[in-house]
């Protein structure tokens, strides 16, 4: 219990922190905060969440569908750097240079987020959830360099799915809902296919963010390529619903938040009254 609290006050601290530094221009949090986070909500999975669904992560119920199996393959980076690095010579060749350096942006994203996670996975060598023993979901042996069988933390292709995310809230923006809203899924899938923790997804997806962000900032901080700005134009056929100004979507929710509650109340003063009438008048 005492862990749950040191690291519950620890999330709070660092969640308010991050609201401090929410007026950063950049559509990413922090991303020393958005690695601490990861590593604190990784560590309480450790303790509480792992143990007690290592049978399930184990099971065949549907884990191993050809759905998830799917899903989790959107998770290799082998893709994305293949299909971002074409498009960016593509552009350079057409001279098109904005279009360029975004993609070579999204790729440099990927590839730098995949370097360190696999850095990481030789540093912390744990046991996959078929390695490991049923009271030791945390065996790990360090530096081992045994391959696929100790290179469960943290996800490679949560770490994958969190930094195109990430890259694509940078280039644009205006879809940032919709692209986290389809990173989550994958990260997730790792879990329900049975090759990795909650913890391993939890950190790996931080560090795709956070590196993604490291990147952002020194990328524009120093002008690399002479690149002014990363974030490409919204396309004129998509519609303005579709992809709302930053803050807007936070003011529908919230003026839908206070009618709903409005009607809620109105509800429950209705219902009192009506048992009123009804206990007056028997």
């Amino acid at each position: 219990m005492c862990y749950f609290l040191w690291a519950s006050r620890i999330v709070r601290a660092l969640v308010l922190t991050m609201i401090e530094h929410s007026r950063s221009s950049s559509a990413l949090p922090d991303p020393w905060l958005t690695l601490g986070i990861g590593v604190v909500l990784a560590f309480l999975a450790v303790l509480l969440v792992d143990h007690p669904l290592l049978p399930w992560i184990r099971g065949e119920e549907f884990g191993r569908s050809p759905l998830w199996q799917r899903i989790t393959h959107i998770g290799r980076s082998d893709w994305f750097l293949i299909a971002s690095g074409v498009a960016a010579i593509i552009f350079f060749f057409l001279r098109v240079q904005k279009p360029a350096l975004s993609m070579l942006f999204a790729f440099a994203a990927v590839a730098a987020t995949g370097i360190a996670v696999n850095v990481f996975k030789v540093m912390i060598g744990r046991a996959r959830p078929a390695i490991a023993g049923d009271e030791m979901p945390w065996a790990a042996a360090p530096f081992s360099f045994s391959g696929y069988a100790y290179a469960s933390m943290p996800s490679g292709h949560a770490c994958t799915s969190g930094a195109i995310a990430a890259s694509l809230v940078v280039l644009l923006p205006r879809f940032r809902h919709l692209w986290w809203l389809l990173a989550v899924p994958v990260a997730c899938s790792r879990v329900v296919v049975g090759v990795h923790y909650v913890s391993d997804v939890i950190l790996g997806f931080a560090l795709g963010v956070a590196g993604t962000r490291l990147l952002e900032h020194y990328w524009l901080r120093y002008r690399w390529f002479g690149t002014h700005q990363l974030a490409l134009e919204r396309p004129r056929w998509v519609p303005d619903w579709l992809a709302p100004e930053p803050g807007e979507l936070r003011r529908v929710a919230g003026r839908a938040g206070d009618s709903a509650w409005r009607l809620l109340g109105a509800g429950a003063r209705g219902i009192h009254q009506g048992w009123k009438r009804l206990t007056a008048n028997p």
